[in-house]
Order: structure tokens, then sequence, then C-alpha cells
């Protein structure tokens, strides 16, 4: 079969070429034509569908292949099953670290100036981003003169009681 293309080509080159240069294409030449193409021909499909193999051979690829795929497949589901397994991991952790009871447990509120102090680094933090958003958003705040400021959501957090 990859001889088949080159052929195709060389006989229309030849036709272009008795073309091109004005020669006349006689009875006799096509038939000689022909006749090359049909000898070549008779030579190339043969080869074509037999190519060497017997039956046995094409039985024992298609055998090869069908425990290639079987395998691959085998192989497939036992990724895709770790996968789950290891995504199911994550998503405990993330509950762990996410549960709105769990972060808020780190925190103190400081109802006189509406915000939250972390217990352990005393660091303040927007009530806002804590509370309303889910999972909760630790966003520190930082201090600006008279108040507090949180850079995520712009909440600004002053004394009611006149503390600073």
């Amino acid at each position: 079969m990859k001889y088949l293309k080159p052929l195709i080509y060389l006989a229309i080159g030849l036709f272009a070429f008795f073309i091109t240069k004005g020669l006349k294409l006689t009875a006799d030449t096509l038939n000689i034509f022909v006749a090359f193409l049909c000898a070549v021909l008779s030579w190339l499909i043969p080869e074509y569908f037999t190519s060497g193999r017997s039956e046995g051979s094409y039985k024992a690829q298609v055998s090869s292949l069908e425990k290639e795929k079987d395998k691959i497949i085998s192989t497939s589901e036992q990724k895709i099953s770790d996968f789950k397994k290891y995504n199911g991991e994550l998503e405990t952790k993330l509950l762990k670290y996410t549960h709105r009871e769990t972060i808020l447990s780190k925190y103190t509120h400081n109802v006189a100036w509406g915000y939250w102090t972390h217990n352990e680094t005393s660091h303040n933090f927007c009530n806002k981003c804590l509370i309303d958003n889910d999972p909760p958003k630790e966003a520190p705040l930082s201090f600006g003169g008279r108040s507090w400021h949180c850079n995520i959501c712009n909440s600004y957090y002053y004394s009611q009681q006149g503390e600073e």
C-alpha cells in the first residue's frame, strides 16, 4: 500500500508531462501506460491484503492487545480507587481545619471593639470575615490611628467604650 501513492503521483506526473509539452497521447501510449498500471496494481493488491501475515498471527496480536487493554483498565481502576481514598482523607483534613467551631475556638471575642483576638498570637482578626464566610476567613487587622482596619473586606472597628 505504501507504493500505491507514489504510483498514482507518477501517473499524474506523466499525464501532466504529456499535456504541458503538447505531446499527443496516442492510443498505443495509453494502452502501454494502462497495462503498466494494471501489472503494478495486480502485484500490490494481493500484497496489501496478505502482507505476509497468517490468521493466527492476527489472532495472537488481538489477544495481546486485549491483555494489554485489560492491564491498562485494571491499573487505571486501581489509580482511581487510590485517588478516591486520598481525596477522602484530604476532605476529612479539610473539614477539621475549616469547621467553624474549630476555627472560632482559637479566638476570643473582644466585645468592646467587635473583633476577635487570637488566643496564642494575640493578633486581632476581622469579625465579618470570621463570621460571615463559610469556611471562615482569618483576616488580620491593622491598626491605623484610632481604629482597626480589615484589608480584605474593608471593615473598620472603633471602640464603643472609649478604649484604644
